[in-house]
Formats: C-alpha cells, sequence, structure tokens
C-alpha cells in the first residue's frame, strides 16, 4: 500500500467560511480554534468564519490559517486518518510542523502571529507577488537583477512556473520583459506583501529571534522543508530555516539552495517525483503558485477512506501534479460524509 502525505496551502488561499463545518461538527476542531484564539489574543473562529477585512491582511491571515489547518488535521488524525510524511507551502510549513509533531499548538500558534506582525510591520503597503509561467529560473532572476527596484524570485514551484516577489512597480515592470522574454504567462497573485523577499529580512531576523525561546522537538514523520526542498530532522536546523525562508533568494544557485522556496520536487520514501505539468491559471492565482488539488497522492482505498472520514478528497503527495503544491487541507468544504460517519 502507498503512503499519504499530507501538504499544507500557503497565504491567498483563504477565504471567509473557511473550516467553519468542522468547528461546527467536531468538538476536537473547536478545542483547536480556542487554543489559537488564547495563543493569538484574538476571536480566530470569528476572523474565520464572518466576513470581514482583516482576513486578508497578513497579521490575521497567517493565524487564521494555521488554525484552520491545525483543526482540520487533528479531526482527521481523530478519525485514524494520519500523514506518512509532511511538507507545506510557505505559510503551510507550519502546518507541517504540526502534522510532524515538531511543536506543541500554543507556542507554535503563538509564533505564527508573531510571524504574520512581524512581515505585516516589515512592508505595510507596495508590495507584490507574480507567478511567472513558461521561463526558466536562470532568465527570469536575469530580468529580476536588471529590473529598476526590488525584484527577485520567491518561489521555484515547478517547471515552468515560478514567483516572483519585491516592489510592486519592480514586479509589474519584470512581468512586462519577462512576456516580452517568452513567459507564456505572468500571473499577479492574492497576497497582501511581497513574502519571500529581501524587503522582508527584517522580520525574519525578529522570528529568528522569536524561534530561540520555542522548544522544537525532532520531527515524528518525514517532513520537508520549503528551503531546501528536503527532508529536516534536526531541531535547530529548523529553527534556522524557518527564518530564513522569509525574506527570499539570496543569490540561490540552480538547485534552489539560498533563501526562496524551492517547490520543484514532492519526496516520499521513494524519492523525487518531478512535476511536469504546466499549472492552471485558477491554481496561480489562489496563492503562491499553488491551487486545490484534489487527494493526487491517495490512492484506491486510501481515497475512499479519507473521503468516508470527511467528505471531500484529500490532500496527498504530488503525483506530478504543481497544483497539488498548495492543496488545501484546511479549505475542503464539504463534510456531510464526515457528519454521516
Amino acid at each position: 500500500m502507498g503512503k499519504t502525505a499530507f501538504i499544507f496551502p500557503g497565504q491567498g488561499a483563504q477565504y471567509c467560511g473557511m473550516g467553519k463545518d468542522f468547528f461546527q461538527a467536531f468538538p476536537t476542531a473547536r478545542s483547536v480554534y480556542a487554543t489559537a484564539g488564547e495563543a493569538a489574543g484574538l476571536d480566530v473562529g470569528e476572523l474565520c468564519f464572518t466576513e470581514n477585512e482583516s482576513l486578508d491582511v497578513t497579521e490575521y491571515t497567517q493565524i487564521a490559517m494555521l488554525a484552520t489547518e491545525v483543526a482540520i488535521l487533528k479531526v482527521l488524525e481523530e478519525k485514524g486518518l494520519r500523514a506518512d510524511c509532511a511538507a507545506g507551502l510557505s505559510l503551510g510549513e507550519y502546518g507541517a510542523l504540526a502534522a510532524a509533531g515538531v511543536m506543541e499548538l500554543a507556542p507554535l500558534f503563538r509564533l505564527i502571529r508573531c510571524r504574520g506582525i512581524f512581515m505585516q510591520e516589515a512592508y505595510p503597503v507596495g508590495g507584490a507577488m507574480a507567478a511567472v509561467l513558461g521561463l526558466d529560473a536562470d532568465s527570469i532572476r536575469q530580468v529580476c537583477a536588471g529590473t529598476a527596484g526590488v525584484v527577485s524570485i520567491a518561489n521555484d514551484n515547478c517547471p515552468g512556473q515560478i514567483v516572483i516577489t519585491g516592489e510592486a512597480p519592480a514586479v509589474e515592470a519584470a512581468c512586462e520583459t519577462l512576456k516580452a522574454a517568452g513567459a507564456k504567462r505572468c500571473v499577479p497573485l492574492n497576497v497582501s506583501g511581497p513574502f519571500h523577499s529581501p524587503l522582508l529580512a527584517g522580520a525574519g531576523k525578529k522570528l529568528a529571534a522569536e524561534l530561540e525561546g520555542v522548544s522544537v522537538e525532532a520531527p515524528r514523520i518525514p517532513y520537508i522543508c520549503n528551503v531546501e526542498a528536503d527532508y529536516v530532522t534536526d531541531s535547530a536546523r529548523i529553527k534556522e530555516l524557518l527564518a530564513s525562508e522569509m525574506a527570499g533568494d539570496h543569490g540561490a544557485d540552480a538547485c534552489g539552495r539560498g533563501g526562496h522556496l524551492r517547490g520543484n520536487w514532492a519526496r516520499a520514501d521513494a524519492g523525487r517525483v518531478p512535476a511536469e505539468d504546466e499549472p492552471g491559471r485558477e491554481g496561480a492565482e489562489r496563492g503562491q503558485g499553488g491551487g486545490y488539488g484534489r487527494g493526487a497522492g491517495l490512492r484506491g482505498r486510501q481515497k475512499r477512506r479519507a473521503s468516508a472520514l470527511t467528505g471531500f478528497p484529500l490532500p496527498g503527495l504530488w503525483d506530478g501534479n504543481p497544483e497539488s503544491v498548495s492543496v488545501g487541507i484546511a479549505f475542503l468544504r464539504d463534510i456531510k460524509e464526515a457528519r454521516a460517519v
């Protein structure tokens, strides 16, 4: 039998009402939201479930998304569905850390609340990101280097889809040059800041200082980090990588080492699985280049069991579909079958 990976989405995939069905149906989910609210000093349920502008503001988005991801995760675990491996895109890496048992929930929620505030304060307005489709990383890096202002690679999601980040005018100018250079499309992303950019270097330093006081354990299951797209087992190394991924492309080599997010591979125990298909426009617009994969890595009995437990297809390994990089474990809407179970 194959193994199951949970892949958690990054910022940009949030929507009003996310997690509400889980909150209403499962005491475990309500407990997670309560823990998140107490840790963050916010009514996280109200933030997630009611119409408000704060949900799309970085300092609030991050705690809302992580609380929803972890609430659903804990319900799945309670129902007997557990991950053999975990990964997450950008903010989603913290959901993967929860799945791997690296941190207790209260300090994890406090940390993500600080992360959101640090990022919001570092560059509150004027930042942008865009998914570049159909051009290689070296060409994109050259264009960014020749563009006035601050713009650089943020996410190396998969062959043919790379995200750039920086000052909004610089990102816009780079997109025009990239299209002239052969990019199929440049799609602006629904995010509120220049994430994984040198513009957030100060936020990364603040997060590193905050991490010094956080207890981090060795992962209980294989966990794949964003920066290196590889397994990480050393707790001290986890802290270093969490801080460094905030500040973007520090002269990374062709393998993606150096700060920006490397999403070119989904790893299972069998090794690396390349993602070759070009993501659709909808996937790119949802978040940092990812979309809503539909249980790409689940097979046969696993998929039927997941659907029976929760009422929707669940995230799995990338399995050659780059849209699964931002698979929405936190944003699966219909739980009728879960209630029936």
